[in-house]
């Protein structure tokens, strides 16, 4: 018997694998055999940041789960706007979610943020928050020191962060953010 698939059922077929690979990524952490991924998420919050309530904490793949995606959890990270869901095994959650200014798409460098997801015009978007703990404005600065970006998909992140709620003078929110980063 052969067996003839449309060009739509062989995209469909392509997609499905490809979100398959990225959560089996994104949750394990398997990279090559020639570099050793890192996938953890980390912060320092000053004394009187309200997200971070003035502790400093770390999560690896031991103690959490990681997801990276975009708009919804079935929908792979693209440079358009990504979202890295922690989801650590004691019921502690986070959210680090980042979009390029308008019209732009995420790439290497530093950036300049206000809260995502109300950033405007040339301004990136950028938020921290965890269990119920939210900005409802922020001053932010993020560097992407890694994205590898495969078919408009992200399978690689290295992020680090400074968030201020509610005022740029505020006390601040430090950390790191990796999804199968290489060194």
């Amino acid at each position: 018997m052969i067996v003839t698939l449309k060009p739509s059922t062989r995209w469909l077929i392509r997609a499905a694998a490809t979100v398959a690979a990225m959560l089996s990524l994104a949750v394990t952490g398997v990279a090559s055999a020639s570099a050793t991924a890192l996938t953890s998420f980390s912060f320092t919050s000053a004394p009187g940041d309200y997200i971070g309530g003035g502790v400093s904490e770390s999560f690896a793949p031991a103690d959490a789960a990681f997801t990276l995606y975009y708009g919804s959890y079935a929908s792979p990270a693209t440079r358009q706007d990504l979202t890295v869901y922690v989801n650590a095994q004691d019921g502690e959650w986070w959210y680090i979610s980042i979009a390029p200014a308008q019209g732009q798409l995420l790439k290497r460098g530093t950036f300049t943020a206000t809260r995502w997801p109300f950033q405007e015009g040339a301004t990136a978007g950028f938020d921290v928050s965890g269990d119920g703990r939210g900005c409802n404005t922020s001053y932010s600065t993020f560097t992407i020191a890694q994205m590898t970006v495969r078919r408009g998909i992200i399978t690689r992140l290295d992020v680090t962060f400074t968030q201020h709620c509610e005022s740029p003078t505020s006390p601040p929110m430090t950390g790191r953010v990796e999804v199968n980063a290489t060194k």
